[in-house]
């Protein structure tokens, strides 16, 4: 005895694979963008590290991460050891 399969089926997975998949790409396109300004800042710290102008280049204050989610700086040597912290 064949199934019977009701002929809306087919399309509403076919439109929920469509949304789902249109979902995940703008999340996977936010996520993305995320990355863009703690990139900047750091390449922007490691090149003024590089530039020899030393540690008072990059220091921009302190920051309270309890209460600030703007990035901040940890620099380490070759030996990883901590030379500067901008988070409290």
């Amino acid at each position: 005895m064949p199934m019977y399969r009701h002929p809306l089926i087919s399309r509403i997975v076919l439109i929920t694979i469509v949304f789902a998949s249109m979902y995940g790409l703008v999340q996977q396109q936010g996520r993305l963008m995320a990355n863009d300004m703690p990139q900047l800042l750091a390449t922007q710290a490691a090149k003024q590290l590089d530039a020899g102008l030393g540690l008072t280049s990059i220091q921009m204050g302190a920051t309270d991460l309890a209460n600030n989610p703007v990035p901040f700086v940890i620099v380490y040597d070759k030996r990883v050891r901590l030379w500067l912290v901008q988070a409290i």
